[in-house]
């Protein structure tokens, strides 16, 4: 499984990468052009990634923003549903347009900082992924 991190503080993306290595395969970047340029990438070589986890709030481009960004480069390369990547978007706003903005733009799951490794965990087993899993 290939999982990418976007997010722009740098603790927490330590953090994040700790708790997605035992999941699979990790990348990481700090804002959302380069998240969108990783994803282009990763599909131009037939390596997607399977999971992305998401931050809302990043300089240069939004997490609703990239979002919209990946499914639009997944939509362009005519990928069926089955093959987008399941995106998580993470948030220390817990207010309920950003949920539903999130979830309109077909993210899988919406979670509140702080984020520990139980959470991500349950999400994960809720999305069918467990540690070292292939899907």
């Amino acid at each position: 499984m290939r999982i990418l991190i976007v997010e722009d503080d740098r603790s927490t993306r330590s953090l994040l990468l700790k708790y997605f290595e035992s999941f699979g395969e990790c990348d990481s970047t700090d804002n959302g052009l380069s998240a969108v340029d990783m994803v282009s990438a990763s599909l131009r070589n037939q390596e997607p990634y399977d999971l992305i986890s998401l931050d809302i709030l990043m300089p240069k481009l939004d997490g609703h923003k990239t979002l919209q960004r990946i499914r639009q480069v997944e939509n362009d390369r005519e990928l069926p549903q089955d093959s987008r990547a399941k995106i998580i978007m993470i948030s220390s706003k817990n207010v309920y347009d950003e949920i539903m903005e999130s979830l309109r733009d077909e993210c899988v799951a919406y979670l509140i900082k702080p984020i520990n490794k139980d959470k991500i965990s349950y999400v994960l087993g809720q999305l069918g992924i467990s540690p070292g899993s292939k899907d």
